[in-house]
């Protein structure tokens, strides 16, 4: 029996950390080994030219053809296929994912696939890829969806595949973790809840968590091929709750070599589990989707206010890095509910926000109910939302211009530890000094909205100038601009230790470099390295942390500082510079050396004292 030629295409979002084949890795592990030889994987992502994608398909001569489907590849996966048809007519294309099993009808009424695998496909596939090879009939097969003159046609369902049966591509070889920026590790299928916006259940509300002894190994696996990060595919870690405590036990053995992503739900933490998230080197997404719990009751979402805010009172006494998810537009809500929900959801200082507007998923309860709810979404993917009895187009419109704000100014311009003091100092709710910053972006900087809410084309210092001329406009309207120079400091401390924190680390040298060697020569500064004025000395205006402009100013003096940020392991260093120590460092920029940086004003003694330690921190590098 000839094995055909198989190759699994997996379109990415964008590229990232995450743009991993997961998937398409799931299906081939389940081969045989002897099968897996013939087969390939390839990555692309949304944005690359279609032309481009065919051609490296095209050269890799594939007969039957692996496409994950999600509601961002949708589309550019048909006008894929439609170009590979035509130079391939005799491909076989097969389709899984949450689109395929959702909507298998629309995609094989597109001619996007031939063969959709609906659930999942770890039970099926290599049965159907051992019919292709053959030249059998696979009809009989369960879980499959094809059509031919006759119609569409679905077989039985397959169910949840026990966990016991999965293979796992890490350990099969099939996906090498060292290839890749970060991991996705699934810990378990499934979801026990049943939110009608969400398709994470797939109808089955039941959790199946993966052997212990398969995770200790990848994990083990993990370490050895050196990952630095690793999201974790589990839509709540931490149920049942004992579930929740055993694997983090398990991930703490990392010894923090390894940053985690989890996703858990409020109303299972405990001051045990958040313990223990706080020893962990990594970050927990919390979904709070509303703080209003009528709504969230009609969406089958149980929510309790208290429940969340004690949950939310353990992870920040654990120092626990944490964000929360909000969405607008569920069935009843409307624009002023939207703020009461961002004000309730940033009281607890979450390090950041994502916000979503509704999307009515294929295949959700919302899908089959939602036209009753007076709800109007896109009947193409990503099917958002486009009004409600609730929230009109206008109104959506609002919602999606705060939200913006909230991303530019909060998330991407890192103010979690500013905004407090900020909010409190003037005296404004949370959405109401974000709803003002969206309109001065466009009635006083003259954005168009569309610029606006591209939020992920600003860069991180653009953020910052924006966040600083929008301060001034608030404490200028106030008549306060005595609070500035506070305000503005704050802003860029905590703007500069986030992008420290997130950047590169900056290595002590072994062994010690003898200065005296690089004292004519031209340096420059690590790029990990940060210089950052402020109006105040930093070292005082960090002992009163938490503190009101007002009181920085009645106890502070502006008396001018620099200081240097810089990165070891996961701790960050933020140190105010002598004048001679920050003249050697603002001045190495690979044209002059220590001696012409110091002549004339520092004894070439202390000139090698600063220069040796500037080189043994490794702040300092030849060019």
């Amino acid at each position: 029996m000839k094995a055909l030629r198989l190759l699994a295409v997996t379109q990415h979002v964008r590229p990232s950390p995450q743009a991993v084949p997961l998937a398409a890795g799931c299906l081939l592990a389940s081969l045989p080994e002897e099968r897996r030889a013939h087969t390939g994987l390839l990555d692309c992502f949304v944005a690359d030219a279609p032309e481009a994608i065919a051609k490296a398909i095209l050269d890799c001569a594939p007969e039957i053809l692996v496409l994950p489907v999600y509601s961002w590849n949708h589309l550019p996966l048909l006008n894929l296929t439609a170009k590979l048809r035509q130079d391939l007519p005799q491909l076989c294309i097969l389709a899984g994912g949450p689109e395929a099993s959702a909507r298998p009808s629309r995609l094989l009424e597109e001619g996007l696939a031939d063969i959709v695998l609906t659930g999942e496909g770890e039970r099926v596939f290599p049965r159907l890829v051992a019919c292709l090879d053959s030249g059998k009939d696979w009809r009989h097969l369960p879980g499959l969806a094809w059509k031919d003159d006759s119609g569409f046609h679905k077989s039985k369902a397959t169910g949840p595949v026990h966990p016991e049966e999965l293979p796992s591509p890490w350990l099969s070889g099939v996906l090498d973790p060292a290839r890749y920026d970060g991991v996705l590790w699934e810990t378990a299928r499934g979801c026990a809840f049943g939110c009608d916006f969400c398709f994470d259940s797939g109808g089955h509300r039941q959790v199946r968590p993966l052997p212990y002894e398969r995770l200790k190994a990848e994990l083990q696996l993990f370490l050895d091929r050196g990952v630095s990060q690793i999201w974790v595919l589990d839509s709540t870690f931490n149920f049942p709750p004992e579930r929740g405590l055993k694997l983090l036990k398990l991930l703490n053995r990392a010894d923090g070599k390894i940053h985690f992503h989890l996703e858990a739900k409020a109303d299972f933490l405990d001051q045990q589990c958040a313990a223990l998230l706080g020893q962990l080197n990594g970050s927990v997404q919390v979904g709070l989707q509303s703080a209003n719990p009528d709504l969230l009751r009609r969406m089958h979402r149980p929510f309790d206010p208290a429940t969340f805010q004690q949950a939310m009172t353990w992870l920040n006494g654990e120092q626990v890095t944490f964000g929360l998810d909000l969405i607008y537009g569920l069935p009843g809500d409307d624009f002023d509910g939207f703020c009461r929900s961002l004000d309730f959801a940033l009281e607890f200082a979450p390090n950041h926000l994502d916000i979503f507007p509704l999307s009515v998923l294929p295949g959700t309860s919302l899908e089959r109910h939602g036209r009753d709810l007076g709800l109007v979404w896109q009947a193409d993917p990503p099917y958002q939302l486009l009004n409600s009895a609730s929230l009109s187009e206008q109104d959506l419109g609002r919602c999606r211009e705060l939200a913006a704000a909230v991303d530019l100014f909060y998330n991407i311009g890192r103010a979690v530890g500013v905004l407090p003091g900020l909010l409190s100092s003037l005296k404004m709710k949370s959405a109401d000094f974000f709803r003002g910053f969206a309109h001065w972006l466009q009635a006083e900087m003259g954005l168009y909205p569309e610029v606006m809410l591209a939020t992920g084309s600003w860069q991180p210092a653009e953020v910052l100038a924006m966040q600083e001329g929008y301060v001034q406009h608030l404490l200028l309207k106030r008549n306060r601009l005595d609070l500035l120079p506070a305000a503005l400091d704050l802003l860029r401390y905590h703007f500069h230790y986030a992008e420290t924190l997130t950047g590169p680390e900056v290595l002590p040298v072994h062994p010690e470099p003898d200065p005296a060697r690089f004292w004519t020569t031209p340096l420059q500064r690590h790029h990990g390295v940060r210089l950052v004025p402020f109006h105040y000395e930093i070292i005082d205006l960090l002992d009163m942390e938490g503190a009101e402009l007002q009181d920085i100013v009645d106890y502070l003096r502006p008396v001018g500082s620099t200081a240097l940020f810089l990165r070891k392991g996961t701790d960050v260093w933020c140190e105010s510079l002598e004048e001679d120590f920050f003249r050697l460092l603002h001045h190495s920029n690979g044209q002059a050396s220590p001696q012409d940086i110091f002549s004339g004003s520092v004894e070439r003694d202390l000139g090698l004292e600063m220069l040796g330690f500037a080189l043994a921190e490794g702040i300092l590098i030849p060019e």
